[in-house]
């Protein structure tokens, strides 16, 4: 009796690029106030807590909470950008 066996071996994941906190927090000061603030505020919270602030967020700045999500995506990409130049 003849018995085959398979072995797979996943690759090792990459890296990602470990960031500079310096480099992030002079890439936050070069954001406009508001849009530091509301990327600090909108990450404070976890869980339950999260969906409520986000709720009461998106109520304080009169939109709603997609608008609100898209801005966020907008402010992470332009601080991603400016962290990983910073670090080149």
């Amino acid at each position: 009796m003849l018995i085959l066996t398979t072995v797979i071996i996943a690759a090792k994941a990459p890296e990602e690029q470990s960031f500079s906190s310096e480099c992030l927090d002079k890439c936050l000061a070069e954001l406009s106030p508001e849009s530091r603030t509301l990327l600090l505020d909108y990450f404070s919270e976890a869980r339950q807590a999260k969906i409520e602030l986000h709720r009461r967020i998106s109520k304080g700045l009169n939109t709603t909470q997609t608008a609100l999500r898209m801005r966020i995506m907008r402010s992470k990409q332009k601080l991603k950008i400016c962290v990983q130049e910073c670090m080149a």
